[in-house]
């Protein structure tokens, strides 16, 4: 009896293309991005997980402040599948908001801070640039939102620039915030410390949970989950098969907020590689 289900080699050309040593088939574990960094922060303790404008980051201090900064949000009231905008240039802070939502089990829905309009529709926190939070959380039209984490960012020139073009526009001037809207500095969260594992009520994500919804151009949205992400990881290791031999170093021009940079930031956990972030994207 015929296996229809059976690989035939003929109709796939492109294995042809495969470097050696390249497997044909990966058999990925059912974990969770929290489960990769924590398996980072014990085989890279003492390794630069990051590196921008001069400051290091290790992967087991990363693993620390996602823990703080997942128990400080679930202490804003974010819980499993919640939605947490995050509209920052690419710097350490950024990493480990993300981090710290996927603990939560929750979403991170990235955006530029230029334009916070389609992704903070729908979050119940968000964090943005320091000299953003007060225009952000004084906007009505976002309902469900309870806080803005305030983050003091990198300063890049093209940053100024569109800051400066976008306030007359989008900062008017609406009196203080609400007082349903919290606003909070992210230093003031990161200086709590967190409990023991950070995964909030819900107990911490599953495979199929969302991770990320990358709002589009065209007003769709791309959805990814933990598993989607944590199988990105092994493909980039396994075409990069030096990267896990040796130190290596990543040099980050596509932003976090693009699928293909969040790919390559995530399978660093799986290397041990350092991500070198540039917050304005020039190198």
């Amino acid at each position: 009896m015929t296996d229809l289900f059976a690989r035939q080699p003929v109709a796939e050309p492109w294995l042809r293309f495969y470097a050696p040593g390249v497997p044909r088939e990966l058999s990925l574990p059912q974990v969770t991005l929290a489960d990769l960094l924590d398996d980072a922060a014990r085989r890279f303790r003492f390794r630069a997980a990051l590196s921008c404008q001069g400051r290091r980051t290790g992967f087991g201090a990363l693993r620390r402040a996602a823990v703080r900064l997942a128990a400080a949000l679930d202490r804003l009231g974010v819980r499993r599948g919640d939605r947490v905008a995050v509209l920052l240039p690419d710097c350490p802070e950024l990493v480990v908001m993300c981090h710290a939502v996927w603990r939560l089990g929750a979403v991170v829905v990235p955006g530029d801070p230029a334009d916070p309009g389609r992704p903070v529709a729908g979050a119940v926190v968000a964090v943005v640039p320091q000299e953003r939070g007060p225009e952000v959380a004084r906007a009505g039209r976002y309902a469900a939102l309870s806080a803005v984490v305030t983050v003091e960012v990198p300063r890049t020139g093209t940053a100024k620039r569109v800051t400066s073009a976008a306030a007359p526009e989008t900062a008017p001037r609406l009196g203080r915030p609400p007082e349903s809207v919290r606003l909070v500095a992210y230093g003031a969260l990161d200086r709590r410390r967190g409990d023991a594992v950070g995964r909030g009520r819900s107990g911490g994500p599953l495979p199929e949970d969302v991770a990320v919804v990358l709002p589009r151009h065209d007003g769709t949205s791309l959805t990814l989950r933990h598993r989607h992400l944590v199988a990105a990881a092994h493909q980039i290791r396994s075409w990069c098969p030096e990267a896990a031999e040796r130190r290596v170093r990543v040099l980050s021009l596509v932003p976090l907020r693009e699928p293909h940079g969040l790919a390559l930031g995530v399978a660093a956990s799986l290397t041990g590689a350092r991500t070198v972030l540039v917050p304005g994207g020039d190198p």
